[in-house]
């Protein structure tokens, strides 16, 4: 994990999290749990943002100091939110509730639990813990960066491929986990030094599957 550590020692903008926030806070006010007071203060939020640091790490997870990062948030706490709703209605139904039980507990309708059930029926897999799931609770800030990085780590990763008819490559492609873990890294959800460790500790695993498809 030295190189984890690394990132946050050479972070560009040079100033411990706490400067930044006490910077920011300073110039343009303190901003409440309903957002910023005014489009000015928004402004000049954002621009002390990227003059002090565009994005700070503190003890779990990244704190959401700029809108990519309040984006991404969001969007993983929704995808979080999800997969438990779907983990629970399948709990629920193996229990012996009924889809109306079901639907009064959540406060939805009976059609959208009967939708969901025939998606976790249809596709069980979905219920499976995944490294995308383990990569937005980080974002949430479920769990912190070391937990992460140590279970993305250890993964027991599937890698994508090109199927074959014959001696034909089909024009498809089958992905694996892996494929979650670049695609993270692409939508900004990890940082390089995150990508490059895990990049080296698959690298073995990567090359084992390549020489296989070649046979």
């Amino acid at each position: 994990m030295e190189r984890t550590v690394r990132a946050a020692e050479t972070r560009p903008a040079g100033l411990p999290a706490a400067d930044v926030r006490n910077r920011v806070a300073s110039r343009c006010g303190p901003i409440g749990p309903g957002g910023y007071r005014s489009d000015d203060q928004q402004v000049r939020f954002s621009t002390l943002v990227l003059q002090f640091g565009t994005r700070v790490r503190e003890g779990v997870g990244m704190t959401v100091t700029d809108t990519r990062s309040a984006l991404a948030a969001n969007s993983a706490r929704e995808h979080l939110l999800r997969l438990d709703r779907l983990r629970l209605i399948d709990k629920a139904q193996n229990e012996g509730f009924t889809l109306r039980q079901i639907a009064d507990l959540l406060e939805i309708s009976a059609t959208q639990v009967h939708r969901l059930a025939q998606r976790v029926l249809q596709q069980p897999g979905e219920l499976e813990r995944t490294p995308q799931e383990v990569i937005y609770q980080r974002s949430a800030g479920v769990i912190t960066d070391d937990e992460m990085m140590d279970t993305l780590v250890h993964w027991n990763y599937t890698f994508g491929y090109v199927p074959t008819e014959g001696d034909q490559s089909m024009d498809a492609y089958a992905k694996g986990s892996w494929d979650e873990v670049r695609r993270a890294y692409r939508r900004g959800l990890l940082s390089d030094d995150e990508w490059d460790v895990l990049f080296d500790s698959t690298r073995k695993a990567r090359q084992a599957q390549r020489a296989a498809a070649r046979r």
